[in-house]
């Protein structure tokens, strides 16, 4: 029970010490897609200082796949798919995205003086190559 409330609290604290951004994929099946950081409420296109980025692909009701993912340290504004940087190391290579594939891409950020920040974003694509943003 103590490990519970042990756990309990610790969660709680460091959900409080965190931010959230907005990562939204922008671009085109078969073209470039790239993911670009905003931030919430005022909707300004921004820079993060990004450690991890992990896109995945949906293989069943609850489970998938990373597609890509980058670890390390960069201040960028967007990530295009596929596409390696210097301050981030490619640590699963970019596989093909699929036109009928549902996907997220989660970004974590680690500014110099703020909690840490985390951006989400789950998408498709529609039958003209569209991105479609879900839920």
């Amino acid at each position: 029970m103590l490990l519970l409330v042990l756990l309990a609290t610790f969660l709680g604290a460091l959900s409080s010490c965190s931010r959230a951004f907005i990562v939204k994929p922008e671009g085109k099946y078969g073209d470039t897609i790239s993911f670009r950081f905003y931030q919430l409420g005022g909707g300004a296109h921004t820079k993060h200082n990004v450690i991890e980025l992990i896109v995945q692909k949906k293989v069943g009701d609850n489970q998938w796949d990373t597609v890509w993912a980058l670890s390390g340290e960069r201040s960028i504004d967007e990530v295009e798919y596929g596409k390696t940087y210097d301050g981030l190391n490619e640590t699963t290579q970019a596989l093909p995205l699929s036109l009928k594939g549902e996907y997220r891409v989660h970004v974590k950020d680690m500014p110099r003086f703020d909690p840490p920040g985390y951006g989400y974003a789950q998408f498709t694509f529609d039958e003209t190559g569209e991105i479609v943003i879900l839920r």
